[in-house]
């Protein structure tokens, strides 16, 4: 499968690889919706990098020559908490709780106020929180990505 931008090929892999390891933001986001945060890589190690953001401070996997970006975390890979994880937890208050079937939607807010949104499985039996509620929104390093913004120049 490729990804095309503006007449330019972004990316060529398989349809899981460009999912799960998408070369920039325009890929992330042409085939899949993501937690879009803005903010500055602060520091990179062992294939993860540090990223500040208005949200906070997060870790997640970065590529060798990206420089500056934004990170991109997919719904499905952020969770809902009662209490802050130990690393890549924000507080939100939960603004909009969408029953969609087989898994809720919950769109929250930061105190900074950036929006975020986690997919929660419905399996029947966990109770669905309602909007207003305030808990925590985390998310495992290697579910996330720092990424380019832009589209590859040289693809």
């Amino acid at each position: 499968v490729g990804v095309m931008s503006q007449g330019r090929l972004q990316q060529v892999a398989n349809p899981r690889d460009i999912y799960n390891n998408p070369v920039n933001g325009f890929v992330a986001s042409f085939v899949g919706e993501n937690n879009i945060l803005t903010g500055a890589i602060t520091a990179r190690a062992d294939g993860l990098g540090a990223f500040d953001s208005a949200a906070g401070t997060f870790r997640a996997r970065i590529a060798d020559g990206v420089s500056e970006g934004k990170l991109y975390v997919r719904p499905e890979h952020t969770m809902l908490q009662t209490l802050p994880g130990a690393e890549n937890s924000v507080p939100v208050t939960l603004t909009e709780v969408a029953f969609e079937g087989n898994f809720v939607s919950v769109h929250a807010v930061t105190d900074k106020g950036v929006g975020m949104v986690a997919q929660v499985r419905n399996d029947g039996l966990t109770a669905v929180p309602e909007a207003g509620s305030h808990m925590f929104m985390a998310f495992d390093a290697r579910n996330a990505l720092i990424l380019p913004d832009s589209t590859n120049a040289g693809a």
